[in-house]
């Protein structure tokens, strides 16, 4: 869902050459958890 939603805020598909060097590219993802009332839960956020 979090790629859909950078796809849409950049304005080009992840792998396209539209974002190179622009200063607003993509640039990995980052792990967090989140913890809630059942536990914890691993994501990658892009």
């Amino acid at each position: 869902m979090l790629d859909a939603e950078q796809t849409e805020h950049l304005g080009y598909n992840k792998y396209s050459p539209t974002g190179r060097n622009t200063g607003n590219s993509r640039n990995g993802k980052t792990p967090k958890t989140l913890k809630y009332d059942n536990g914890e839960i691993d994501i990658a956020v892009p």
